[in-house]
């Protein structure tokens, strides 16, 4: 164990440090102040922060900055560490009470007690952050592959955690692509060391159908009974946007209805879809409305809906790729053939602007586009969509509300 001491130099434009390769890896400043903003308004017990494997130290900084609290860092990696106690100086140069009493340990963040020992740490942690490292470029993995172990830097933490009437607080901070069956593991690891704790899983995104960090709150840290919490980041630090509850385990059926002229269709946002919380938010917004679904897989999720969203916030629009109404339908792929007919339907129709949210190859999508746009009178004021309604593979020209 070797410890480090902290930069003192101010970093007026955040401009954080990171090991070579490690900067698309860190969590984004926005979402981990997200996060950090959060975490204050639970009844986390006293004590430092430890972060037993905090890399570049990004999501440590936001949770000490705003907790006001100190907080211990451990990599195993010499440079990243560096790295973060340059980081972690630079953003508590304004608190100098906190930033003498944080630092980096370069080891094992399996050895608590030798980490503690070397950072002089005598008082029972507040919060545990854990950010295993996972494989680089890769689409899938198992939890044998973090590093470090998940249950491992658990148990050996567990003696040294403040535990008050819902047990320590803890968050996990887990890759977005782990599978239902490895998340069900993930329960049984954390069960093992703190039997029936509290829980609640966290999926955040910054938008485009994106799931960016996947999290496991847990004990004082968790949510009394909410299992699910979606949170969507606006950009520019605009207010963020909550959807939580119980969630919907049951597999989304596709409906066998066509879709006709009339029919109210929205394309909603796939990382909502993701997270399973799309029913409670339904709830909200589609009260009492029939709900059919027409896509489900991919970046387009789209449904059918019998009357209006009824939004609480402007923020919730950020949910909806897009909504309108059915004006014409074409029983094929979308190509040139069918552009032709969509575009004189729209020139009929006044529309001078249609987006493409049709299944297209990637390539071409952008060539279809361009040609709607040449096509089209921009002095015509109605703006419409081009969808898929897989229930039989017809493609919908919708006229956007």
């Amino acid at each position: 164990m070797r410890y480090i001491e902290l930069s003192t130099v101010p970093s007026e434009n955040l401009d954080f440090h990171y090991a070579k390769g490690a900067d698309r890896l860190a969590t984004p400043w926005q979402v981990a102040m997200n996060r950090a903003e959060f975490l204050a308004t639970l009844p986390i017990p006293d004590g430092p922060i430890v972060d037993p494997a905090c890399g570049s130290g990004i999501q440590m900084v936001a949770f000490a900055n705003v907790l006001s609290r100190p907080a211990l860092g451990i990599e195993l990696d010499e440079g990243t560490g560096e790295f973060a106690a340059q980081n972690i100086g630079s953003v508590l140069v304004s608190s100098p009470n906190i930033r003498g009493k944080s630092g980096i340990i370069i080891g094992d963040g399996r050895e608590a007690k030798l980490a503690l020992e070397a950072a002089e740490i005598s008082d029972s942690v507040g919060f545990l952050h854990l950010d295993p490292a996972r494989p680089k470029n890769s689409r899938t993995h198992g939890l044998d592959e973090m590093a470090p172990q998940i249950g491992e830097t658990l148990s050996a933490w567990k003696p040294y955690l403040t535990t008050g009437e819902r047990g320590p607080a803890i968050m996990l901070d887990l890759s977005p692509r782990l599978t239902d069956s490895l998340r069900t593991e993930v329960e049984e690891i954390v069960d093992s060391v703190w039997p029936n704790i509290g829980r609640t899983w966290e999926w955040t995104s910054r938008g485009r159908g994106r799931i960016d960090r996947l999290s496991l709150w847990l004990g004082a840290a968790s949510s009394i009974g909410i299992k699910r919490r979606f949170v969507r980041i606006p950009p520019d630090f605009e207010p963020t946007l909550i959807i939580q509850g119980a969630g919907r385990e049951s597999e989304i059926q596709v409906s066998n209805r066509y879709s006709k002229p009339g029919d109210m269709i929205a394309i909603i946002d796939s990382a909502l879809v993701e997270s399973g919380l799309v029913y409670s938010w339904f709830e909200d917004v589609l009260s009492g409305q029939s709900v059919e679904w027409l896509d489900v897989k991919g970046r387009r999720p789209t449904i059918r809906h019998s009357g209006l969203f009824d939004l609480p916030t402007p923020e919730h629009n950020l949910l909806i790729q897009a909504k309108g109404r059915v004006i014409a339908t074409f029983n094929s792929p979308l190509d040139e053939e069918i552009l032709e007919l969509i575009i004189d339907k729209a020139q009929a129709k006044s529309i001078g602007d249609i987006r493409v949210r049709a299944r297209v190859n990637p390539r071409e999508q952008p060539r279809l586009q361009s040609m709607l746009d040449r096509r089209l009178d921009d002095r015509a004021k109605g703006i419409a969509f081009v969808c898929n309604d897989l229930v039989d593979g017809s493609l919908l020209l919708c006229l956007m509300k």
